[in-house]
């Protein structure tokens, strides 16, 4: 009799088939929860860790301000799809950086144009004290200073700054130091003429604003109403010049946004002074214009009645005096207005400049202009009565010139922080937009080390 044999099932056979599969199915789910669970655990820990206190309140509010504006343009790009490609261009000509509004035009006149503004009141001054005085200068020379002028204007000021420069912004900056963010990777070695350039240009920022407001104040004692107090006190003129600063750097924590629109209209005004008077000047003698051909600046350069020879181009170059803010200031003022605000900028230079190479080819002959020292054509193509508008007008445009550097000065330093090369500083946005700003520490050491170089020198 055979025993029956009673097989233990193993667990394994015990389960049922689909059973298996469900726990299959089970433990493939959890691993996977869990890879997942991992992966956002590791995700998490490579986010960056964005603290509110690393900005300040005013920067929030910007920021906020800035994503609601963001929000609009993009609201106004959806409308504008269904008006047509006209209605696109608009549309992103409104909303891109390149956008144009009256209000930060006139900014721009204030706040970008005062420095190269002031060069007529000196350039074709020091043309012929170069050449050695009224006496010794011919229609050749005139005609060859006049293309010089406004060649060097068309390709530094127009063609390199306006239209290459200001195309290489790094997220709307301007500026040395943004067009060196952008070649960095080119090489380290890129990182010295930046830096030198930078630093020429802060020292600029010094500079401007003790000699250009010290040379417009002495142009008050050239009025007669003022002369005999000059000659009474002879620290005078340095006095006003300091005070001048002080309430110059002192509107700064304000924001640009607003002087602007008052140094913008006085701008304004002092460009139209500008290009009236040379129309004055030009209408005797229309044939100036044939110096627009760059065969008389070349011949001229060249020539044996330049008696400077090639350093004649220090000299032209004080035409373009400034050009570099447009470049920096364009955080400030946006792309757009620049582009709309530089041919009317550009049209009233030159036409003064041909306006005193007018005046000159007339009194050229005059034996009594060539003895005295220091000529200056601006001045001396004017009226009388005209003069004292214009010694007013020369002192406020010397305020302006310094403006523009003030601004440029605060985006240099914005950018060299950013390029870790300065300790990072308080900054302060006191208009709507955030290109417009404000460092308090530089506006302190600008201030003191411009009244320190007007009091030593």
């Amino acid at each position: 009799m055979t025993k029956s044999r009673t097989a233990v099932p193993s667990n394994d056979s015990t389960k049922d088939p689909r059973n298996g599969a469900k726990d299959s199915e089970k433990s493939t789910k959890s691993l996977k929860s869990t890879k997942d669970a991992i992966l956002r655990a590791a995700s998490f820990t490579k986010a960056p860790q964005v603290s509110k206190k690393t900005t300040t309140r005013e920067e929030r509010k910007v920021i906020a301000q800035q994503q609601a504006q963001e929000v609009k343009e993009a609201e106004k790009l959806v409308a504008s799809a269904v008006r047509g490609p006209l209605g696109r261009w608009w549309a992103k000509l409104q909303t891109s950086s390149d956008r144009f509004t009256l209000g930060m035009a006139i900014v721009a006149l204030g706040v970008v144009y005062g420095d190269i503004g002031t060069s007529p009141l000196y350039t074709a001054q020091t043309f012929l004290a170069g050449q050695g005085g009224l006496q010794n200068i011919n229609r050749a020379t005139i005609y060859g200073m006049l293309s010089l002028l406004f060649w060097s204007i068309t390709l530094i000021t127009t063609v390199k700054y306006v239209f290459v420069a200001m195309r290489t912004d790094n997220k709307g900056e301007g500026g040395i130091f943004a067009l060196y963010s952008l070649l960095r990777k080119k090489g380290a070695w890129l990182a010295i003429p930046a830096m030198i350039g930078g630093a020429a240009f802060l020292a600029d920022s010094v500079l401007t604003p003790a000699v250009s407001i010290s040379s417009a104040v002495e142009g008050l004692r050239t009025i007669a109403v003022f002369k005999p107090i000059f000659l009474e006190n002879e620290n005078l003129s340095m006095m006003i010049t300091i005070v001048i600063i002080v309430i110059l750097f002192s509107v700064q924590q304000r924001g640009t946004e607003r002087i602007g629109k008052v140094f913008g209209i006085v701008v304004m005004l002092w460009f139209a002074f500008l290009a009236l008077v040379g129309v004055m000047n030009i209408d005797q003698d229309w044939a100036i214009f044939e110096a627009l051909n760059p065969i008389y600046g070349v011949k001229f350069l060249f020539s044996t009645h330049n008696v400077q020879g090639l350093a004649v181009m220090g000299v032209i170059f004080l035409s373009t005096t400034g050009a570099e803010a447009l470049y920096s200031d364009m955080g400030h003022v946006g792309r757009g207005n620049v582009y709309a605000t530089w041919p009317f900028i550009k049209v009233a230079l030159l036409l003064n400049y041909f306006g005193q190479g007018a005046w000159m080819l007339k009194n050229q002959n005059d034996k009594a202009l060539w003895s005295i020292e220091g000529l200056n054509p601006f001045f001396q193509m004017l009226e009388p009565n005209v003069r004292y508008v214009a010694v007013i007008l020369s002192v406020t445009a010397g305020i302006i010139a310094s403006q523009a550097l003030i601004t440029g000065a605060y985006t240099m330093v914005s950018e060299a922080t950013s390029l870790n090369w300065m300790p990072h500083l308080q900054v302060r946005y006191p208009a709507r937009t955030r290109g417009q700003l404000y460092i308090p520490v530089v506006n302190v050491v600008l201030c003191v080390a411009t009244i320190t170089v007007l009091a030593v020198f």
